[in-house]
């Protein structure tokens, strides 16, 4: 009785252990995959990486022009503003690397018919496909530089950073980056249905890339804030993340705000997932 008793309580807690250890062995698979393939062509690393600096060294003196006639921008001092820039392009890199090519790469499988092959596989679809395209061998190329200049570019000693704000926008940004992969998954999912949505999911990419990491959070009106934070999650990974960690925002409403929009944004996740599976299984029948 006793150890029936045990099974029972050791049961949630294996399962969850061995959902978790499932989806570390399908990520590390994938980051080893693709360090092989990335490590076989490293013949335009110099050239990758010179295109990404240059860009960082332009953003930098075009920071340092607007501020040599104005103070503030957006009530953001230079300071302030190249550690906007910094926090931004790291969260560039890392949507890059995680989130976008697998994304892409699953419009591709609809397109084409081989998704069936990852259907028939006893893994986690959702979670495999997600994750298969991870570029940890070709970011890390075309970032270490960049974010090395910017990392001494910014003054840091002119900035009013706090451990507890600073340890509240780096949750923010990682929810952030949570919110941002769903988002883009859902602006890929629409191949189920109509074929294609490869412009789609370009659309998404270029509001991302146009609205985090380019306009502080303080530069938007009140309905943009939320539009940009609530219905498409692209300000918290950056702008939000940044404004906590200076101060500019308040760090607690901030945090529960991000956590809830993750959760309705996970939950969204498999709710669309699920609709997307039915629209390809009667499309295959």
């Amino acid at each position: 009785m006793k150890q029936s008793e045990s099974k029972k309580q050791n049961g949630p807690f294996k399962r969850l252990y061995l959902a978790v250890a499932e989806r570390a062995f399908i990520v590390r698979a994938s980051v080893v995959y693709n360090m092989q393939i990335e490590t076989a062509y490293l013949s335009d690393l110099w050239s990758n990486m010179l295109s990404t600096l240059f860009y960082v060294i332009a953003t930098v003196i075009f920071v340092d022009i607007i501020y040599s006639n104005v103070d503030v921008v957006a009530s953001y001092t230079r300071a302030e503003m190249l550690l906007f820039i910094f926090i931004g392009q790291i969260g560039f890199y890392v949507m890059w690397a995680v989130s976008y090519s697998g994304i892409s790469s699953l419009i591709e499988d609809v397109r084409k018919g081989d998704l069936d092959l990852v259907l028939v596989k006893p893994l986690p679809t959702l979670f495999y496909l997600e994750t298969r395209r991870v570029h940890i061998v070709r970011t890390f190329r075309d970032a270490i530089a960049p974010t090395i200049v910017l990392f001494f570019v910014v003054p840091w000693s002119e900035l009013s950073l706090t451990p507890l704000t600073v340890l509240a926008g780096v949750a923010i940004m990682l929810m952030g980056y949570i919110c941002l992969h769903i988002y883009m998954l859902i602006f890929a999912l629409p191949v189920f249905w109509v074929g294609e949505s490869k412009n789609i999911l370009g659309l998404a990419w270029t509001m991302y890339t146009f609205t985090d990491g380019r306009i502080p959070f303080e530069g938007f009106g009140s309905t943009l804030k939320i539009v940009f934070s609530v219905v498409l999650p692209l300000l918290w990974s950056t702008g939000i993340a940044t404004s906590v960690m200076l101060g500019k925002s308040n760090a607690l409403i901030m945090l529960l705000a991000c956590g809830a929009v993750a959760l309705v944004f996970l939950y969204l996740r498999s709710f669309f997932w699920r609709k997307a599976m039915l629209a390809y299984s009667s499309a295959s029948s």
